[in-house]
């Protein structure tokens, strides 16, 4: 995904190495649990990075998005540490629930990274006033991420206090970018009407990012985000770049074919437990032996719910075909559940990687 925006910003291929960086320490906090083979700090590093080509080829007529609007952003770090997104010209807006957003800023506050606009720079309404569904804008800085802290990431003891960009910023980098951050409870508030809030422009080709969250909607609340985007951006070659649960998954005659259905089954339970359910997944059809075409659901369905509009240089690739052709060569080799651990990235056969352009 990281490779798709870099090629969606920049045109062409990119050999997925510059990061910068502070942004992706606010993840190391959730990695603390049982099982985690490494922190989210260095595993989201690890698989981000590459993600790849990475959806394939994309035409390299998508080099002129200067608009991302990331739906869910949740912990995502993207825009802090993606040098393709350090420019003038981007407009980077984060979409999700309020509180969600309010604990990431309060995060990369207190790391440094970003910083408060005034009222006439256009940051809004000072924080002892600020509303549920008021957008905030923050000016932000990118310091680079050296070896030691991606060492210590792996064990989740990095020390904030010395890796922020503090009072001795400018030694650092300037705040030179500006990122909105777009509250937006689904059930609650109008994804349009929050979105236009922001200096979002219609007319500029954007990227839409829906990375690990339609899992967790309902399929009819997540075709009025769809609509409410077609809605919302006229602008041909405009991008949207989504991830969706294989079907198989539910299917005990076919789950093996994509992945451990015993491990699944466990995460499936465990998801429950959380009050965060998978509620939501598409039919994927592979092609066979016989040289069938394969048939994705998820083609048709953004197809309909954008009148037509988005149908162009479909690309669906399933973990095991990414793990295949772009971290096998590479010498990162992938295990099930169960089996080493350490340096190796899980396996998540049920999740594929999607995108699509508008005509």
């Amino acid at each position: 995904i990281d490779d798709e925006i870099r090629k969606g910003v920049e045109g062409g291929d990119d050999d997925g190495g510059k990061e910068q960086g502070a942004g992706k320490g606010i993840s190391t906090k959730e990695g603390k649990g049982k099982g985690s083979a490494l922190s989210p700090f260095s595993r989201l590093r690890k698989k981000n990075q590459n993600i790849p080509t990475t959806i394939t080829t994309v035409s390299s007529s998508l080099g002129s998005a200067t608009q991302i609007v990331i739906l869910g952003a949740g912990y995502d770090n993207r825009f802090y540490r993606l040098s393709c997104l350090n420019r003038s010209d981007m407009t980077l807006i984060e979409v999700d629930q309020p509180e969600v957003q309010e604990l990431k800023k309060k995060g990369l506050k207190s790391m440094g990274i970003i910083k408060k606009l005034s009222e006439g720079e256009g940051g809004g309404d000072s924080e002892g006033s600020l509303k549920e569904d008021d957008v905030e804008s923050f000016k932000f800085i990118s310091p680079t991420i050296d070896e030691s802290i991606i060492e210590s990431g792996k064990s989740c003891k990095i020390d904030f206090k010395t890796t922020s960009a503090d009072a001795d910023a400018d030694t650092k980098g300037s705040y030179s970018n500006t990122v909105h951050f777009c509250p937006c409870n689904f059930e609650t508030m109008d994804l349009k009407e929050q979105i236009l809030k922001t200096p979002f422009d219609s007319t500029k080709q954007t990227i839409f990012v829906m990375e690990g969250l339609t899992q967790y909607v309902d399929k009819g609340a997540l075709e009025e985000t769809i609509h409410t985007i077609n809605d919302i951006c006229g602008a041909p070659g405009s991008k949207i770049i989504i991830t969706y649960v294989d079907s198989r998954l539910y299917d005990d005659n076919k789950v093996g074919e994509i992945c451990n259905g015993t491990q699944m089954k466990k995460i499936l339970a465990m998801l429950e437990q959380k009050e965060e359910p998978w509620v939501t997944s598409f039919d994927v059809e592979e092609g066979g032996e016989e040289g069938n075409e394969a048939t994705f659901e998820m083609k048709k369905w953004l197809s309909e719910n954008t009148d037509g509009m988005f149908c162009e240089n479909y690309i669906d690739q399933s973990w095991d075909e990414f793990c295949e052709t772009e971290l096998e060569p590479r010498g990162r080799h992938v295990y099930q559940f169960g089996k080493k651990v350490g340096e190796r990235i899980p396996k998540w056969g049920v999740e594929r990687h999607a995108s699509i352009t508008r005509k």
